[in-house]
């Protein structure tokens, strides 16, 4: 008998366990998400007007942090509507209507690149409609998030949907940190050599910029290109991209 109990305890902690690390990863795939963008989310951002720590919280809620299936089949990262150079993709998607979801199909911009995502969204961001979300419209980042409810979402809760990511990663620090307002060239310049791609950094280049236009991830870089110090890049290293 107590050979049995012993058993099913073991059991029941190994299950436990492989439960905890299911877990565990199921957390760390957001979290990875959210630290890989927000240096070029917080680059962007501040050059548009807008909150950086609520384009991040956005481009999480809108994806599903990178895992749905517009921001897999087509870049796209913050659920924009439309086509981007005559590229569209249709999918099905849910609209708030009074109190109901109602499924429809509909057309959504498709993107060559998560990067282009991301500059195009802060460009839809300045459409007079969406002003109630710009910091110089507001005092604090709940106002954005209050505004871009029923415009920019028909979600009735989409606002504390935002403010929850925001709290839970601590996504303000974003907001007060200072960064260069360098304007950013958004054309990707690179070398390659026998195989290999370099990118040379530009004035106001982050990582994280850097390694979302290339779709390689942040530490795969450093660790090619032996970098000590991975929050600041001098204009003019060149980096060992693949």
């Amino acid at each position: 008998m107590k050979k049995m109990w012993k058993r099913a305890a073991a059991a029941v902690a190994f299950t436990g366990i492989l439960s905890a690390g299911v877990m565990d990863a199921h957390a760390d795939y957001k979290s990875d998400f959210v630290y890989t963008y927000a240096g070029s989310a917080q680059t962007l951002a501040n050059q548009m007007n807008l909150y950086p720590s609520v384009m991040i919280a956005q481009m999480a809620l809108e994806s599903n942090y990178g895992t749905s299936g517009l921001t897999q089949s087509a870049n796209n990262l913050f659920g924009v509507k439309g086509s981007y150079g005559g590229k569209s993709i249709v999918l099905k998607t849910q609209e708030q209507k009074g109190k109901k979801l109602v499924t429809i199909k509909d057309h959504f911009r498709s993107y060559p690149s998560k990067w282009a995502s991301m500059v195009d969204y802060t460009k839809v961001m300045q459409g007079s409609h969406l002003s109630g979300a710009w910091v110089s419209n507001t005092s604090n980042y709940r106002q954005a998030t209050r505004a871009l409810q029923g415009v920019y979402a028909t979600d009735r809760y989409y606002s504390s949907k935002l403010n929850a990511i925001i709290a839970q990663y601590g996504l303000t620090r974003y907001d007060t940190k200072q960064v260069k307002t360098t304007k950013v060239s958004y054309k990707v310049k690179s070398t390659s050599t026998s195989g290999r791609i370099t990118h040379t950094v530009r004035a106001g280049e982050t990582l994280s910029s850097i390694a979302v236009k290339y779709g390689v991830p942040e530490r795969t870089i450093a660790a090619r290109s032996g970098l000590a110090n991975t929050n600041h890049l001098v204009a003019g290293k060149r980096l060992v991209i693949k």
